[in-house]
């Protein structure tokens, strides 16, 4: 009979332990297309060649099993490394994000065959967690991450069935992200928190780079990593325009080191579609040319280098003959925290809420049309700006309506264009 495990092909290796190599059937080469055999060497330990052959003949019948049927072994935390290996061009964000809820979950499942995995064994996890305090943004992150592991577990057909639809009607980490629908309810006070940093002199609390970086912000609906990944390279003082090509990522040591990645880096935009090419206010570009004037000095004067020509760095850390570290974001988001909390407003506003606030202006202004405005939030669908062409043209409809952006953006920040001041009053 065909793949019989007989005496002939057992070896006995003289220390109690006996050896014999397996043939377990045929799979196509994934590059000719031909057949080729499987083999595999496996070795029991048995008191005689006899025992030997019945232990061996059964192994090969677990290993059949498994090679017909190979997703039946697989653990979840299996399961999940498939999905990363898999998701090649998931950002380090993303995965980084990703590992928290990541470690959780495979401390609960990870050693458990995912087709042994019930949805009351979900549910009940995701209660606990829930019973253990967590927000409801964290709770539907958790469930977030269940629904694609196990979404791409019956793609691949390593389940027949996807545990987490029959989980559809329970409200238990489910519903809308709070976080965004925040948008309509912190323009007001964001506009608050703003006034009252340009209201006041530069100093080291309200510097001219933390105004510039909330114009930045404003003028391009800037999520917080292109902000930071911005370079001298991708602004124009002279034709006024600046040029969103890549985000800064920035993890911690422990997520670096566990995802095998740098800890700050620079990589494209969140989506093909984020690239774009915006107007800059003519507010912004002066304080551009007087921030560019102060960074030139502050490096003369410290002896620094900026060879990567970062448009935001790291001053605390600028040591002679030493080439600068890109900010990372933490000066914005502790200013603007301070501010929120001295004005107690009811919500802390975040570097994110400054783009909040541009689009919501945006959407709300009846004179701009929503195609531009998809545009410059970066919105627009990948495959349209692979064309250079669709950037040029956008950059075009852009700067025709930014004058009405302009007059929108000095409403926001308190700015009197005529007399050059800033409003003391949170009125417009």
């Amino acid at each position: 009979m065909k793949n019989i495990v007989s005496y002939d092909n057992i070896r006995d290796n003289a220390d109690g332990s006996y050896s014999c190599r397996l043939s377990l059937g045929y799979k196509k080469d994934p590059k000719t297309g031909q057949q080729k055999q499987i083999k595999q060497v496996v070795t029991v330990t048995a008191d005689n060649k006899e025992e030997a052959l019945a232990l061996l003949i059964l192994e090969k019948r677990n290993l059949l099993s498994r090679f017909k049927s190979p997703t039946s072994s697989l653990t979840l935390s299996e399961v999940i490394n498939r999905y990363y290996s898999a998701k090649r061009n998931l950002s380090p964000n993303s995965k980084s994000k990703d590992l928290y809820y990541r470690r959780i979950i495979n401390n609960r499942f990870g050693d458990e065959l995912i087709q042994k995995i019930s949805s009351q064994d979900l549910f009940d996890f995701l209660s606990a967690l829930e019973n253990d305090g967590l927000g409801r943004t964290t709770l539907r992150n958790f469930r977030s991450a269940l629904r694609k592991y196990f979404n791409f577990a019956t793609r691949q057909k390593f389940v027949t069935e996807n545990p987490m639809v029959q989980l559809f009607d329970y409200d238990i980490g489910n519903g809308d992200n709070p976080r965004k629908n925040k948008s309509e309810t912190v323009s007001e006070e964001a506009k608050a928190a703003i006034r009252y940093i340009f209201k006041h002199k530069n100093c080291r609390s309200f510097s001219l780079e933390l105004k510039l970086q909330i114009l930045l912000s404003l003028d391009g609906c800037l999520r917080p990593t292109e902000l930071y990944g911005l370079t001298w390279d991708n602004v124009n003082l002279e034709e006024g325009f600046m040029w969103v090509k890549q985000d800064l990522v920035v993890l911690t040591e422990k997520d670096a080191k566990e995802l095998n990645l740098p800890r700050v880096s620079f990589k494209g935009t969140k989506t093909g579609g984020s690239e774009r090419k915006l107007p800059l206010s003519k507010l912004t570009i002066d304080m551009l040319r007087e921030f560019n004037d102060e960074s030139i000095a502050f490096l003369a004067r410290t002896g620094a280098n900026n060879k990567e020509n970062y448009l935001f760095f790291q001053r605390r850390l600028a040591k002679k003959g030493n080439d600068v570290n890109v900010a990372s974001g933490s000066g914005l988001r502790t200013r603007l925290y301070k501010v929120s909390k001295y004005l107690q407003l009811k919500d802390m506003i975040s570097p994110y809420d400054l783009r909040r606030l541009a689009r919501t202006e945006r959407e709300n202004e009846m004179e701009l049309r929503d195609r531009v405005n998809l545009y410059v939030i970066g919105h627009v669908k990948d495959n349209k700006t692979a064309d250079p062409r669709y950037i040029t043209t956008m950059y075009k409809s852009a700067l025709q309506q930014h004058p009405i952006w302009e007059k929108l953006l000095y409403q926001i920040v308190g700015y009197d264009e005529h007399d050059k001041t800033f409003n003391k009053t949170s009125k417009q």
